[in-house]
């Protein structure tokens, strides 16, 4: 209640009194259910990258609050702070946003906080961030933190996604981070129908868009990262071997530290869990192979 009254209510400027934020709803039709993407400014100290806060929809209800990660980086600098949510329409009080957001293209927001985990960069400098679906919200921040530090190492952000239309979600964030030289992305498109590549204006944006002007394909496996393609989209029959994925990104590294970080589905969490356990080896570390010690964490 406190973070919330701080938040919202204003004693000194031109709107004195209880502000909430007012919102521009974006709406995205998807098989897998509706996804929502939300975007709104408000004044309020900044957070740490991959920290969550509580919403609340008052159209819907005051009584009910739910957490989500904000796609959003924080400023530093300013005092007015840009928040972005992607949240997956499934059940309950999302559900009926999903419905509310098809008659409406502004809402009121209620938010409280931060939450969560603080910074995990003293970790490591190199960055492999694995996430899927709307887990994308807790990776493209930290990953967008990590390569303004005076020394970053070897960044690159990996999505998983299931149709390549996906992209939408999070097209401003992408772009801003493609064109930062540090940070490699790689997007995985885990859907076969070849239905999601043809005869759709969207797949057709993308190749003439500047996110998208190289589409790799590959079927059976993953191909290593040039040095030219920092960023490429794959289209996968299933789902990666994330086995695969940490090998490849540590043929990148020289002898440093890792930190594996992600979000998405829990199962996808538990197989970067265990992918990653497989390349720790203490008795390598020891003997100076420092990239042999890979830290693990998953926001669920």
């Amino acid at each position: 209640m406190l973070y919330f009254s701080l938040i919202h209510f204003k004693l000194f400027g031109n709107q004195k009194g209880f502000k909430p934020a007012q919102s521009t709803v974006s709406v995205y039709d998807d098989p897998n259910g509706k996804v929502v993407r939300l975007d709104f400014e408000h004044q309020h100290r900044p957070w740490k990258a991959g920290q969550h806060f509580m919403l609340t929809f008052p159209a819907l209800s005051v009584w009910q609050s739910h957490p989500f990660t904000t796609l959003s980086s924080p400023d530093q600098r300013k005092d007015i702070q840009k928040h972005s949510y992607i949240i997956r329409c499934q059940s309950g009080e999302t559900k009926k946003l999903g419905i509310l957001a098809t008659t409406i293209r502004k809402t009121s927001v209620l938010l409280s906080g931060p939450y969560g985990t603080q910074s995990l960069m003293h970790q490591s400098p190199n960055i492999l961030a694995i996430s899927g679906g709307t887990g994308i919200s807790y990776t493209i921040p930290i990953i967008q933190e990590a390569a303004l530090q005076s020394k970053p190492g070897f960044l690159q952000l990996v999505w998983i996604i299931r149709r390549v239309q996906n992209l939408d979600w999070a097209r401003p964030e992408l772009e801003a981070l493609r064109a930062n030289p540090q940070v490699y992305i790689r997007i995985l498109v885990t859907s076969s129908n070849e239905s999601n590549r043809d005869n759709n204006s969207l797949i057709e944006d993308e190749k003439s868009n500047l996110l998208a002007n190289k589409i790799g394909k590959k079927n059976d496996s993953l191909s290593s990262l040039s040095d030219e393609k920092r960023f490429e989209i794959l289209y996968l029959n299933g789902r990666p071997v994330m086995e695969e994925l940490i090998a490849e990104y540590l043929e990148r590294i020289e002898n440093d530290r890792v930190l594996v970080i992600g979000s998405g589905p829990s199962q996808m969490g538990m197989d970067v869990r265990n992918a990653t356990a497989k390349f720790n080896d203490p008795t390598q570390v020891w003997r100076g192979n420092m990239k042999r010690d890979v830290k693990f964490y998953w926001d669920y």
